[in-house]
């Protein structure tokens, strides 16, 4: 891969006669009908892929099928997106990841890598996937994406989840809940905890 790219077009001929001139066109189709005579270094700055199609034609006419050469200019790296997740708290464990990995030349492939791990996870197709069995913790996701040429983009996103419920206990000093009592009022006395993102609101209910 490179900024720019000369081609040097050279034709000779075999036989009696000697080469005449070379036609040339180019485009990023690979179907233009060469008709420029070629006569200085084809200077090729757009960065897709580019094809050079030619065909030359001796001093007797004789003219030969028309050729091509393709030529690929990638200036950065593949851009890459994530929409899922978001940088947010997740109550699940399991977790959509959608993204896009766009590069002019095309993406050769894409993995992802989840914290510190040294493991990259293999995206295949570079399609949408689901990131299973994610710990109740803070994570960054790193996704990564290489086109073509060996360039590497990448992008990554922070997000929380807590998947586990907190645990509630009634201890001594609640009224039990076995029989009948002779009272208008109950005592209760509850602790909660909560391993994961922290408790946010405790609620008694009393249903007759």
């Amino acid at each position: 891969p490179s900024s720019y790219v000369n081609v040097t077009l050279n034709c000779s001929d075999s036989e009696v006669g000697f080469c005449d001139k070379i036609l040339w066109c180019n485009d990023t189709a690979n179907n233009c009908t060469p008709t420029t005579i070629y006569s200085v270094v084809i200077y090729i700055t757009v960065e897709t892929t580019t094809y050079i199609r030619f065909k030359s034609n001796d001093t007797f006419g004789n003219i030969e099928d028309t050729k091509n050469v393709s030529v690929i200019i990638n200036k950065g790296v593949p851009n890459v997106t994530i929409s899922s997740p978001d940088s947010k708290d997740y109550n699940v464990s399991s977790i959509d990841l959608n993204f896009t990995a766009i590069d002019p030349n095309g993406i050769d492939k894409c993995w992802y890598r989840l914290n510190n791990s040294a493991e990259n996870v293999t995206i295949e197709n570079c399609a949408n996937t689901t990131i299973d069995n994610l710990t109740d913790s803070s994570h960054i996701l790193y996704v990564y994406a290489n086109d073509t040429g060996g360039r590497v983009g990448n992008f990554s996103v922070t997000f929380s989840v807590d998947a586990t419920n907190p645990t509630i206990n009634f201890t001594t000093q609640t009224t039990t809940s076995a029989g009948s009592h002779s009272q208008n009022w109950i005592s209760a006395n509850a602790t909660a905890s909560d391993s994961g993102s922290g408790l946010d609101i405790i609620i008694l209910y009393l249903y007759n």
